[in-house]
């Protein structure tokens, strides 16, 4: 391994503090790297945490330099060798819109890899991970329409319909991923979009008046529709011109009850909880999936949901929260009545704050007062009239 003489050299014309703080550092990942048996003359940037433009002068500075493809990782052992990146040759302008240079580069790909006998074109992942990659032809096959259009020019099929094993065993497996790949634009086309999704409906979802979610479409692996359905609008836009039910996938996923019940006692046990205690929200929201909490109050909230499972709360005293528009008129002056009653006398407002009140007090202010509401309430009871005390409003 060449060392150069250990002089120091400016980083990039940084100031001092910076130079010194980044060679330090190199010097520990140097020292510690040695210990762990690195074969590399400077340790790879992901480590240094600096970019490319760093590296250079900071293994300059402390005497190091970085290691050129094609050279020996360790002295003695030339065939390990660092491979050399590819390169692509210069093109001329508006190379690949002529189809004659795209056919001679994909000829030459199949004739470099062994993929002649196979007479079909090479997918995105051969032309990137072959032994002798071309990953700009990519480029110049999507300029010409994609695979399936290429192909048919070529008179040769796609690596999706072939689906066979590479002749390289070093080349990667094929794996189908959807269909073949469609031509440029095609899902801008609303009447493409139409029969594609009419399709999909008719032969995976149970009913057809149901727009797919999207955990249905990524389910069956129609990543394209989920796209194109963006392009239109979105899912409820495309669904009310189709005339289908548009469905939320949280929604869908919390409406079987044995389904909740399983990530509730999940979420209990992940909180470690007793067996017989419903987790509170925060508890739901910090250690359940998303949208538990609503999947919840879609059969009732927690106090509804947590007989049903047989489980207890965890607060220890009764919920009063009421239902929405429970306080009317009639309701507050009978609930004030019996208040009343209770206290013996006319309640000031530190009897309903004494007594947890809170409600009706609050109640009987969004109704017309406190003070209207007792004189009303006494005139029935056929008490004296009220007379204003310290502590009621009017």
């Amino acid at each position: 391994m060449w060392i150069p003489p250990p002089v120091r050299a400016p980083i990039g014309g940084a100031p001092a503090s910076d130079r010194r703080r980044v060679c330090a550092r190199i010097d520990r990942l140097v020292s510690g790297g040695q210990r762990q048996g690195w074969p590399w003359p400077l340790p790879p940037s992901g480590p240094l945490g600096v970019g490319r433009s760093r590296v250079r002068p900071g293994a300059l500075s402390v005497g190091m330099r970085r290691r050129r493809p094609g050279e020996p990782l360790e002295p003695g052992n030339a065939h390990q060798t660092v491979p050399p990146l590819p390169r692509r040759a210069p093109r001329p302008s508006f190379y690949w819109s002529d189809f004659n240079n795209v056919a001679r580069e994909v000829r030459e790909f199949c004739e470099e890899n062994g993929l002649v006998d196979e007479r079909r074109l090479p997918s995105a992942t051969e032309l990137r991970f072959m032994p002798h990659p071309r990953p700009w032809l990519a480029n110049g096959i999507r300029r010409h329409g994609g695979w399936k259009r290429v192909a048919e020019r070529l008179g040769v099929r796609t690596a999706t319909d072939v689906l066979s094993q590479p002749a390289d065993a070093s080349a990667p497996k094929l794996r189908r991923r959807g269909g073949p790949q469609k031509p440029r634009h095609y899902w801008r086309e609303w009447k493409n979009l139409r029969s594609e999704l009419t399709k999909f409906v008719c032969e995976n979802s149970d009913s057809a008046r149901y727009m797919p979610t999207v955990d249905e479409l990524e389910a069956h692996n129609r990543y394209d529709l989920r796209y194109a359905i963006g392009l239109h609008g979105g899912f409820r836009l495309v669904a009310r011109q189709l005339g289908l039910v548009a469905r939320s996938s949280l929604i869908m996923r919390w409406t079987d009850l044995t389904a909740v019940a399983a990530e509730v006692r999940r979420v209990a046990e992940r909180a470690r909880l007793p067996p017989d205690v419903m987790p509170n929200e925060r508890q739901l929201r910090q250690y359940g999936p998303r949208g538990l909490v609503d999947g919840i109050k879609q059969h009732g909230g927690l106090s509804v949901m947590a007989p049903r499972l047989g489980l207890r709360s965890q607060r220890h005293y009764p919920l009063r929260r009421k239902p929405r528009l429970f306080w009317t008129r009639d309701e507050a002056d009978r609930q004030l009545k019996a208040f009343i009653q209770q206290c013996g006398r006319v309640p000031r407002v530190s009897d309903f704050l004494d007594a947890k009140r809170n409600d009706l007090l609050t109640a009987l202010y969004r109704l017309g007062g406190l003070r209207s509401a007792l004189e009303r309430v006494c005139a029935e009871m056929d008490i004296a009239a009220v007379q204003r005390q310290d502590g009621v409003k009017t």
